[in-house]
């Protein structure tokens, strides 16, 4: 309990670790009580928002297929550079 009581005293001078104690707060709270250990602690305050892990998923998710986008739209970029290549030479000449 001292220890409780001393960490709640550091949260009132820092916002940052104030959220991360709201945080910690809400997941102990599902845990039903279970106390956790300083380290899994400071783990489980560093882990992203639900909002936040949602979009990181979806940059996971979507990079594949931004690039097999690419992969396929490349040889008619090629022709259209090509093109333009033997536009601009015929010109030139």
């Amino acid at each position: 309990e001292t220890r409780q009581r001393h960490a709640i005293d550091a949260l009132a001078h820092d916002a940052d670790a104030r959220d991360r104690w709201e945080r910690f707060h809400m997941a102990s709270d599902v845990l039903r009580g279970k106390l956790l250990e300083a380290k899994d602690a400071e783990r489980l305050a560093k882990m992203p928002t639900k909002d936040e892990a949602i979009g990181m998923l979806m940059a996971v998710m979507k990079a594949p297929v931004e690039k097999l986008a690419r992969t396929l739209a490349e040889p008619a970029n090629k022709l259209a550079r090509t093109l333009a290549a033997v536009r601009e030479q015929k010109e030139a000449a």
